[in-house]
């Protein structure tokens, strides 16, 4: 009788401590969270979902390294496989180069010097830990957040791998204020490609597919449609010459600069013609 009443009591306040830690959970109130959690871990140290619980609430402290303790722990006893526990491992590791991004932010403000010692430094940190976190959960903004490290340090052609990637991937919504830098950047990059490639007659198609590529990421960029216009001019290509003009001609009507200088292409557009 009396173990049955003991057992009774220790469910009550098991019942009564999920239920305050819910509250404390719902009102942001990590520390207080983490502190009844430790009482109920106590008793059961291999609980997953209460390990699960007390890691999201270091993670919201910023106490990385505890958070991430917890959740190798789940993996281990998960036979190294827990999906969950592997997206949070990949998610704190974000917030770390996240962190670390920020800070050198923060640094640009204070000296140009410093920012060259330290900035860089936190920069390859940063790209240090996405890539890790990279191994345990793939997302698009991970590989924007560090394909925009490697652009900070001027390591254009691994920035841009990175964008690539991120706009490739499945199911990627592409509507944020991230991929619309990601677009700009992109657009740029190939159109720098593409002006580099006209260096060379034997890359004046490369040249045109570069600039196909930057105008599908920035379709209201008029100048793109007439640096295209020159590669097909010097390909021949009468009809699509034609098409760039008209898309020039269309995005800025009400540019005069634009306007003169559509004129100035349509005698070439006669002599291709004819």
């Amino acid at each position: 009788m009396e173990v049955k009443n003991l057992e009774r009591d220790i469910k009550h306040e098991i019942e009564s401590i999920n239920q305050k830690t819910t509250e404390l959970l719902v009102a942001e109130k990590y520390k207080d969270a983490s502190i009844l959690i430790e009482k109920i871990i106590e008793a059961f140290p291999d609980d997953k979902n209460l390990l699960m619980a007390r890691s999201k609430c270091f993670r919201k402290l910023n106490l990385y390294p505890a958070a991430l303790k917890d959740l190798f722990k789940i993996i281990k006893m998960s036979g190294f496989k827990h999906p969950d526990a592997e997206q949070q491992v990949g998610i704190i590791l974000f917030d770390i180069a996240q962190n670390l991004v920020k800070f050198c932010i923060v640094v640009t403000f204070c000296s140009y010097f410093i920012l060259l010692l330290c900035s860089q430094g936190q920069i390859y940190d940063a790209i240090r830990y996405f890539s890790e976190a990279l191994k345990w959960c793939s997302t698009p903004l991970l590989f924007i957040s560090r394909g925009d490290c490697y652009y900070r340090i001027k390591q254009y052609e691994n920035a841009i791998k990175d964008y690539e990637t991120a706009l490739s991937t499945k199911g990627t919504q592409q509507t944020s204020p991230k991929f619309d830098i990601v677009y700009t950047r992109l657009a740029l990059f190939y159109s720098e490609q593409a002006n580099a490639m006209l260096q060379y007659k034997i890359l004046y198609s490369e040249a045109e597919i570069m600039f196909g590529r930057a105008i599908q990421l920035a379709p209201q960029n008029v100048n793109l449609y007439l640096y295209r216009f020159k590669v097909r001019a010097l390909l021949k290509k009468a009809d699509e010459c034609l098409s760039d003009l008209l898309y020039a001609y269309i995005l800025g009507y009400q540019n005069e600069q634009v306007h003169q200088t559509i004129l100035q292409h349509i005698p070439q557009i006669i002599c291709l013609y004819c």
